[in-house]
């Protein structure tokens, strides 16, 4: 006799655009003066939650605009987070939940 078991998975998908430019390579996220500039201001509790936000252009544009709008570093912390708020998703909205229900025949 066959018994039938549910097994749920759950899983978890980034999105590759976002992936792919988080890499080490990107100015928004791995270092440049976007990013000294947002993390030295303290905008966030944990210093990890901006490197989570997918931004909303392509990185060269948001890297433009910030650099267009504060060429000198004299930023307020509160002309950063608006500057966060309108060019940056927040943290983790980039990731699809997917539950997988499997039936599993013993």
């Amino acid at each position: 006799m066959f018994q039938s078991r549910i097994v749920i998975a759950v899983v978890i998908f980034a999105a590759l655009w976002h992936i792919s430019e988080a890499a080490c390579t990107s100015k928004l996220y791995c270092g440049g003066r976007l990013l000294d500039t947002i993390q030295s201001a303290h905008l966030y509790f944990d210093s990890k939650t901006f490197v989570d936000m997918p931004a909303r252009r392509h990185p060269q544009e948001v890297e433009k605009a910030f650099n267009q709008l504060f060429p000198y570093n004299n930023a307020t912390a509160e002309q950063l987070k608006n500057f966060v708020d309108s060019n940056f998703d927040p943290a983790g909205s980039d990731v699809s939940f997917f539950y997988v229900i499997l039936i599993v025949e013993d």
